[in-house]
């Protein structure tokens, strides 16, 4: 199946909260949520953290 194929199924939410929402009333009508995601960019280990942080442009490499 190809993207194309998949066009009818794809929601795009402005915010996190919108998308938890949606998959409430979702999974309350059918009982269950199925949701397919892509993989995330990796994101590098800002020195200053002790975990993974988005990448900040500031100490980025040029």
């Amino acid at each position: 199946m190809t993207l194309a194929d998949k066009s009818d199924n794809i929601k795009i939410f402005k915010s996190e909260d919108a998308f938890i929402r949606y998959l409430e009333r979702l999974s309350s009508s059918k009982g269950y949520v199925l949701v397919e995601t892509s993989p995330l960019p990796k994101k590098r280990v800002n020195p200053d953290c002790s975990s993974l942080c988005l990448s900040d442009p500031s100490w980025r490499k040029v």
